[in-house]
């Protein structure tokens, strides 16, 4: 449509529905919009906007009155213009997240996470921002949006095997700074992880996206030397397995080597492997559902027996 046929006055009325969908705002705050739209170019007067409110509101829409409570911002709380989505439509954005962590990497999830956001933030149901919520928690999964410029710059740290100085809240030790060395971004259990080497750690760290608090690249040759190290090296795994005849050729990881033990009793199907992700072995033994012992590393068995002590203290609790 050329710009000479544009009703103005609708055009602006559904900009400022549009924003209102996305997040509350002030006068001042729409103007600025105003302002960086191409098509208004300007800001309005507070009556201005106000007869734009009101407009919407004779429409059907519920706005709330800029309050000290609110921040002195308009809030949408319902628009009859969008879709209206039942209790099963939302448990299937929910079920469609959990299918989407393993078939895409984790830009495409990333970005299925903001389309299924838009569809609620969009959609004609009251509680919008709870529902989004309510999405995140249910698949147990972090909202990353308002991080995706931190997360574009390390895929290039990544990318560009970059030497970063990390500040990481750890929910061990808190706040705490070190250099680290990554090597990639990784999406797995609805949380994205910067994975790489640190020195003192043999084996693959892995940094939850939403708990670096700041980083920055640093040029410190030596240190970087040993880093690279670290993560060309590969700590030797021996997991011995039971009542595991039907399970798949490659079981824990690529290169492993497979003996079965059948005079043994009970008997066992012994898998020897070199990797540096012990988080992600751990996790692939979790999800057999089978029998097992970690014959080494010693410190890997150790692991692996707090994680299972915790979890029958955690069900024992749910039991109760």
């Amino acid at each position: 449509m050329k710009s000479s046929t544009l009703n103005t006055t609708a055009y602006r009325i559904f900009k400022t529905l549009q924003w209102l969908c996305e997040s509350p705002l002030s006068v001042e705050e729409l103007n600025r919009k105003f302002q960086d739209d191409p098509m208004i170019n300007r800001t309005l007067s507070e009556d201005s906007v106000w007869l734009y409110i009101n407009t919407l509101k004779t429409l059907g829409c519920e706005i709330t009155r800029p309050v000290p409570s609110n921040g002195f911002r308009y809030q949408l709380l319902y628009h009859p213009f969008g879709n209206i989505l039942a209790p099963e439509d939302i448990d299937t954005l929910t079920d469609a997240k959990t299918v989407a962590e393993a078939k895409m990497s984790y830009p495409e999830i990333l970005c299925l996470d903001r389309f299924f956001k838009k569809m609620l933030a969009y959609s004609s149901l009251p509680e919008r921002k709870t529902l989004i919520e309510d999405m995140f928690s249910t698949s147990r999964s972090v909202d990353y949006e308002a991080r995706m410029e931190t997360i574009d710059r390390l895929g290039e740290a990544v990318q560009d095997r970059r030497l970063l100085f990390v500040t990481y809240q750890s929910p061990a030790k808190g706040s705490e700074s070190f250099y680290f060395l990554p090597e990639a971004l990784m999406y797995q259990g609805g949380v994205l992880y910067l994975n790489g080497s640190r020195l003192g750690r043999e084996n693959l760290v892995m940094l939850r996206v939403e708990r670096i608090e700041s980083f920055e690249i640093t040029e410190q040759p030596d240190l970087y030397e040993q880093l690279e190290k670290i993560q060309s090296g590969r700590i030797h795994v021996v997991v011995r397995l039971y009542a595991a005849s039907a399970l798949p050729v490659e079981i824990l990881g690529p290169g492993e080597q497979v003996r079965r033990v059948g005079h043994a009793d009970p008997p066992y199907m012994e898998i020897t492997l070199e990797t540096r992700d012990l988080f992600l072995l751990k996790q692939k033994l979790l999800e057999l559902g089978l029998p097992f012992d970690v014959v080494e590393p010693e410190s890997f068995r150790a692991d692996v027996l707090q994680t299972l002590l915790a979890m029958n203290r955690l069900y024992a609790r749910v039991e109760a």
